[in-house]
């Protein structure tokens, strides 16, 4: 087996902090969204009819 080079392991650190940088943003505002849907589907069910 050959040994990884030292540059590669730092690249792909670097490679997971920008996916972690550009990702967790995004994460976070896909759960808001989903947050805020189901919170309106519940006012929604548990709004009595007419």
């Amino acid at each position: 087996m050959v040994a990884p080079q030292p540059d590669a392991h730092t690249q792909e650190d670097m490679l997971v902090s920008t996916l972690d940088r550009l990702l967790l943003p995004a994460l976070g505002a896909i759960h808001i969204g989903c947050l805020s849907v189901e919170a309106r589907l519940f006012q929604i069910a548990v709004r009595p009819a007419g």
